[in-house]
């Protein structure tokens, strides 16, 4: 009786998961592919990335998983050189980058080509067909982009991506690209607008979510049906909302209490009475250790003046947060819950990139947001005659 009883149980637990499960396939057909590729296929699951690569034979190969069976899961798929030329340099391979981006459902997913990634037709389920159709919205600015682009990246290739603002030719094939970047994303929108419980409308506009403007993008995720409204994305992007309108320009800045390296509590407020620049930063982040630089200039320049910086860091490694606040001379305070991207700072802020600043007047008031580098210089000379 307790065998029958045990297996009853072991047959609801594998109906339950496959329930739960989608298992996918993906098949890939490229008729003009000359010598055998690296595919590699990422996607994220659970917050957390999954990769998996196979190589071509004759020109073809297969993939197969899982994934949560009611929601589609965007993913990439890639064509990468078996070996790596040893000449190739870094800024060469990323140039080179051939792929594009796609959606798995449960089911079959179709890939064909001729020899190139991101020109290929790619097939599966209902959300994938809906990313057909935009893409095909766009096909004639995205195919002169192309073309654009091959005739670009010779020459960031040949000048390693230095001086390109000084290259004519550069210059007039970007003058080309910007009128195409317009016409594409004005599309985008007309597809947000026509297709409002598609995922992939919930993807376009999580994207616009990275550089958020409070009012068009009020109405752009008001617009969401309310199924995608109340999805986990589109929640999070309605705190990030929030948040967004609580550190616009004027509004007082919400206070936070963090450890520095001593285990000290230091809160935002108690900087109340100078011009406090608020940067968010990591010892990871090449931007990050780029912008300390101009840092550590402005700092010296106006600490005497009433100016004070207050670094917050998205490292979960606490030594090699404080190796990078040596090794780039960080004299101002530093604080960190090492927490990495789940630091409580960052969640307040809604933080999704770095480096990302805000700019306190001595009211506690913001007055200025992501200012770098010559903005952050003219912003200062303003504020602290």
């Amino acid at each position: 009786m307790r065998k029958m009883a045990c297996l009853f149980v072991l047959l609801l637990f594998l109906v339950f998961n496959g329930n739960a499960q989608g298992i996918f396939k993906i098949h890939g057909s490229f008729t003009l592919l000359k010598k055998e590729m690296k595919v590699v296929l990422a996607y994220n699951l659970n917050h957390k990335e999954v990769r998996d690569s196979t190589v071509t034979r004759n020109g073809l190969f297969d993939f197969s998983g899982t994934v949560p069976s009611a929601l589609p899961v965007k993913a990439t798929l890639g064509f990468l050189a078996l070996e790596d030329h040893p000449n190739t340099s870094y800024v060469e391979q990323l140039l080179k980058i051939d792929e594009q981006d796609f959606f798995i459902e449960k089911g079959t997913v179709l890939v064909k080509g001729s020899s190139k990634m991101n020109t290929a037709v790619i097939t599966g389920g209902k959300t994938q067909q809906e990313l057909l159709s935009l893409q095909g919205l766009k096909r004639e600015e995205r195919d002169k982009m192309l073309n654009l682009q091959d005739e670009m990246i010779p020459l960031l290739i040949q000048s390693q991506g230095f001086a390109i603002d000084s290259n004519k030719k550069v210059q007039a094939i970007s003058a080309e690209m910007q009128p195409l970047v317009r016409k594409m994303r004005e599309k985008e929108e007309l597809f947000i607008k026509t297709h409002p419980d598609s995922y992939v409308t919930l993807d376009l506009v999580a994207q616009r979510s990275r550089m958020m403007r409070t009012g068009s993008f009020t109405k752009m995720l008001s617009g969401l049906s309310p199924r995608l409204r109340n999805s986990k994305s589109g929640k999070e992007m309605l705190r990030r909302l929030s948040v967004e309108k609580q550190t616009a320009i004027g509004v007082k800045a919400m206070d936070f209490s963090e450890p520095d390296a001593d285990g000290n509590i230091i809160s935002l407020d108690a900087f109340k009475g100078k011009y406090v620049l608020l940067n968010f930063w990591a010892s990871w982040s090449e931007a990050s250790r780029g912008e300390n630089l101009d840092l550590l200039t402005l700092y010296l320049q106006f600490k005497n003046k009433g100016f004070e910086i207050l670094s917050v860091s998205l490292d979960a490694d606490r030594e090699k947060w404080l190796n990078a606040v040596g090794e780039d001379h960080l004299i101002w305070p530093q604080l960190s819950d090492l927490r990495g991207w789940n630091n409580k700072a960052a969640q307040v802020y809604a933080i999704t990139s770095v480096p990302k600043n805000f700019l306190i007047g001595p009211d506690g008031r913001i007055v200025g947001k992501d200012l770098f580098g010559e903005a952050l210089l003219e912003k200062l000379e303003e504020v602290l005659r």
